[in-house]
């Protein structure tokens, strides 16, 4: 009986100390972090504004997707939307935002407000988000891991040669990466502290995902299935869950 109590205790307390790394990073840990993501925006940036959009045709469109949200919000022909697209389409027919969800090109589109439309500015518009990646794959693995461990990957992660690829390109694969992400690290922390603001906020930010890409489907059946493996069956009576859900399935 003696030795059960010592192993519950032991347990609870590596389950108390997992529970406050992944509560916060301590001082010296943001500074790290802060530091890296200074040397990976330096490599990221490198040669952004270099030659036209050309990474397979996608990208031509996923960059006039974002001048054709600005030009509808500029001439906000709201009495008549579908015929301005209409119109739109027979003038610019590259545009696509019915095949793929909108949600990134009024972030592309801000861009374009700011500093103009050219390919580099729609390019601008994924470092953020992959910027945003790194941060939550730091948190992710940092829940579970040392800082050590955690930093390393993170650098392995920024290496990768299709985040170098993907990221100095007007394409989806980044942005809905940087989302999926944000939303696993909720997720993991409503299971953790079971309060209600990291249920919603890992429903919008699913939401938001599969509104930048339908790809982010995937984010449904993991979640499932890490509430089976976790046995948190606590989250099926929470009323929260259930507003999240229904908030979501409207938004998307």
């Amino acid at each position: 009986g003696g030795g059960i109590s010592t192993l519950r205790a032991t347990a609870t307390h590596a389950e108390m100390e997992r529970g406050f790394e992944c509560s916060g990073l301590r001082a010296r840990e943001w500074v790290l972090v802060c530091a890296l993501l200074v040397l990976l925006c330096g490599s990221w940036l490198r040669g952004i504004g270099r030659g036209e959009v050309h990474l397979m045709a996608d990208e031509a469109r996923h960059a006039l997707n974002g001048v054709f949200v600005l030009d509808l919000v500029r001439d906000h022909p709201w009495s008549w939307p579908l015929q301005y697209s209409f119109q739109y389409y027979g003038k610019y027919p590259a545009i696509s935002i019915g095949h793929w969800p909108p949600a990134f090109y009024f972030v592309e589109a801000l861009f374009y407000w700011v500093l103009g439309v050219a390919p580099w500015v729609s390019r601008l518009a994924v470092p953020p988000f992959a910027i945003l990646a790194a941060v939550f794959w730091y948190r992710i693995v940092r829940c579970y891991a040392p800082p050590e461990l955690a930093w390393s990957s993170t650098i392995i992660y920024a290496c990768l040669p299709s985040i170098f690829l993907y990221q100095q390109a007007t394409m989806l694969e980044i942005p809905a990466l940087a989302l999926c992400l944000a939303a696993i690290y909720c997720w993991l922390r409503a299971l953790h502290t079971e309060r209600p603001a990291w249920i919603y906020g890992t429903a919008f930010l699913s939401a938001w995902a599969l509104l930048t890409k339908q790809t982010a489907l995937f984010l449904g059946p993991l979640f499932l299935l890490h509430l089976v493996v976790e046995r948190k069956w606590w989250l099926l009576r929470s009323k929260h869950l259930y507003i999240a859900l229904t908030a979501a399935g409207a938004a998307s």
